[in-house]
């Protein structure tokens, strides 16, 4: 595992994010597999404490990234955060809410993540963000994903700090016990009916966080029948 600081935005600072937040089942999934990583690296006869090689992400703040825009939110006028608010709220009231499955969790090269099977309704909330997003702010301040690089949903549980041997952990996170501790754990479903429009800052001084006095819910529309 690497440091998350290696993708680091520049300048530091907080960003518009809209989120999809997540449920309190996808926060005891996280929960274990946060117990789990606990676990193993007491195990491990390493004399740096947990919190210098491991960065965890608070339940509250828990979510799946449907779109961001790389301009610090203080260079905007809350006219154009206004403006972006109406714009979702515009497009998202013609999606339906949906459901996604969460899970398994993997370790990736900056982080550990709940992987999130991706969808066509996921898609289709993350390509109306973007349309948003390009509504306020130009073209080029969301451009579409390439085939080289989709837009891949997921849910950080935490992210690296220092060098740790995160193939042995990624050995470990697979036999991680469910909570209440009578199976592993697996993937669950996660009702996806709104997202959060939040100032966000990705390396704040306490970890990953946002302004929780400005978040801004947007629901998505009515479920369909059936």
């Amino acid at each position: 595992m690497r440091s998350f600081d290696e993708t680091m935005w520049s300048p530091p600072g907080s960003r518009p994010h809209i989120e999809i937040p997540a449920t309190e089942q996808v926060h005891a999934l996280a929960g274990a597999c946060l117990a789990q990583t606990r676990t193993w690296w007491a195990e491990q006869g390493d004399s740096r404490p947990f919190e210098v090689v491991f960065r965890t992400i608070a339940p509250e703040f828990l979510h799946l990234t449907v779109g961001w825009l790389d301009q610090l939110t203080v260079s905007l006028t809350p006219g154009q955060l206004d403006a972006l608010h109406t714009a979702l709220v515009g497009r998202l009231r013609h999606i339906a809410p949906f459901d996604v499955t969460v899970g398994p969790a993997f370790m990736g090269l900056y982080a550990l993540e709940l992987y999130v099977v991706p969808s066509r309704q996921a898609d289709a909330l993350a390509g109306a963000v973007r349309a948003a997003i390009r509504e306020v702010f130009g073209a080029q301040a969301a451009p579409e994903p390439s085939p080289a690089r989709w837009w891949r949903p997921h849910i950080s549980v935490f992210y690296g700090c220092q060098p740790a041997d995160t193939d042995a952990l990624a050995s470990r996170i697979a036999y991680t016990p469910a909570p209440g501790g009578d199976r592993l754990i697996a993937p669950i479903a996660m009702a996806v009916d709104a997202v959060l429009l939040v100032d966000q800052d990705t390396w704040g001084p306490t970890g990953l966080a946002w302004d929780t006095g400005t978040a801004r819910r947007i629901p998505l529309g009515h479920r369909k029948p059936g």
